[in-house]
This record gives structure tokens, C-alpha cells and sequence, in this order.
């Protein structure tokens, strides 16, 4: 049985080796496709890699670049924007999704965001969920240490100091904690999606015969707010509501 065992721990170990052998080799082929020029070649392997079920900012910022460089901007727009979910603080990706927002017809003006929550949403994405949650565990096995030391000490300066880094300690564990489930619910709910239609009419309610609203026009962001059958409620960035059908949007 342990034989047993100790071979499947070998297989899953070579599979998992040559998997990650596989997409390194697919990598540097997009990569060298690409610093050649060709674009469509180096979008094909990038696309394999994400087939195989791997996903990163990079990725998705390396198949923004190729798209945009064909020239299809609604795909530039949709992998830098997923990108972003990932690599949220990074400059390059921010910078190439303007450049590619530029291409597009509809310039919404942004509702302007509070600055203290504007600063706390970057404060969390300096790291990722799973950063956080290794700061949550470290600190809180400092924490217990010092609840170790103020329990156990017989030094009055000891307990007075443990006890106040013991509070210190919670306090940071406390907020990591809450910094990695806010990442994670930040990566996994995926509530945002690109318009992929020339041009669209938002609808009053989800029924083709509905007051049209306004109108939006391919490569837009907007954030889905609720959904009726093929219907989707949407919300853009001035702040303004209305229905489309599900099918001319594109999940990011």
C-alpha cells in the first residue's frame, strides 16, 4: 500500500513537472512570436496557456499587448482589464489600458471616488490574498507568543510590554484577515464585462420593445448589477442604469 502510495506521489510530482515544463516552453515561444512580430502566433501559444488552466496578470497583460497590436481593441480592453483584477497597482497595465481606451467611442466621465476609499482599495492591493493571509498567520503566531510571555513571565516591564504587543499584534492579524477575504472577493467576483457590440441600445427594462435609454458602443466596461432571464442590469462609470442583453458582453 505505501509502495503504492510513494509511486502516485511520483506521477502526480512528474505530471505536475511537466506541466509546468510545457507552459514555460509555450511562454517563451508567444514571447519570441512577439518580440518577431507576429502577433497572431504569439497569440495562439498565450492562448494555449490559458487552456491549460493557468492564469496571471502577466499573461493576461502579454495577451493585451498582442491584441492590441492586431489591432482589436475590445480584446486589448478585456485582458488588460483582467490584468488589472490581478496586478491591480501595476503602471504598465494602467497605462496600456488608457492608451487602448483612446481607441474607443464612448468617453464616460467617472463618478470621482472618495479619496479615503480610493487609498484604502489601493492599500489592499499591494498584496494578493494569499500575501495577506500569510501576514494574518504570522502575526497571529507573534500574537500568541507574547500572550505566552505575559501569562508566563513573572517581570512586571515584560507583561506590560508583551500585553501591549500582543494588542498591536491582533490588531494586524485582524486586518490582514480581512485584507485577504476582500482580495479574494475582489479576484473571484467577476461583476464587471466589456460591451462587445459596434453599438447597443440600453433598454428601461430587460424587454427588446423598452424605452431606449442611451446608447453605448463596443470596448465600454460596465459593472453588471443584477440579471432577468437574457437580460442583464448594468451600471457605467457616470453612474447611469439600463438593461442589455447578455450575449453582446463579455464577463472580464
Amino acid at each position: 500500500m505505501i509502495k503504492k502510495i510513494f509511486i502516485l506521489l511520483i506521477l502526480i510530482g512528474s505530471f505536475n513537472l511537466s506541466n509546468a515544463i510545457d507552459l514555460e516552453a509555450l511562454s517563451d515561444s508567444a514571447e519570441t512570436y512577439y518580440s518577431q512580430g507576429e502577433y497572431q502566433k504569439a497569440l495562439d501559444k498565450y492562448n494555449e496557456i490559458i487552456e491549460k488552466g493557468y492564469e496571471s496578470g502577466r499573461l493576461y497583460f502579454n495577451l493585451g499587448n498582442a491584441y492590441y497590436k492586431l489591432n482589436k481593441i475590445n480584446d486589448a480592453i478585456l485582458n488588460y482589464e483582467r490584468a488589472k483584477i490581478l496586478l491591480p497597482n501595476n503602471k504598465d497595465i494602467e497605462f496600456n489600458l488608457e492608451m487602448a481606451k483612446r481607441n474607443i467611442t464612448d468617453k464616460i466621465e467617472k463618478v470621482p471616488v472618495f479619496f479615503a476609499f480610493a487609498w484604502y482599495n489601493s492599500f489592499v492591493g499591494i498584496f494578493s490574498t494569499n500575501t495577506w493571509a500569510v501576514i494574518s498567520m504570522v502575526t497571529f503566531a507573534g500574537m500568541l507568543t507574547f500572550i505566552f510571555v505575559f501569562f508566563f513571565t513573572r517581570s512586571s516591564l515584560l507583561k506590560r510590554i508583551s500585553f501591549w504587543f500582543a494588542i498591536v499584534l491582533f490588531v494586524f492579524t485582524t486586518s490582514s484577515f480581512i485584507f485577504s477575504a476582500k482580495e479574494k472577493d475582489r479576484v473571484e467576483t467577476r461583476n464587471y464585462a466589456i460591451v462587445f457590440e459596434p453599438v447597443v441600445n440600453i433598454k428601461a427594462s430587460p424587454n427588446d420593445i423598452a424605452t431606449d435609454l442611451f446608447v453605448l458602443h463596443e470596448g465600454t466596461k460596465v459593472e453588471i448589477r443584477q440579471s432577468s432571464k437574457d437580460w442583464v442590469e448594468i451600471k457605467i462609470e457616470d453612474g447611469n442604469v439600463g438593461w442589455i442583453k447578455r450575449d453582446l458582453l463579455v464577463i472580464i
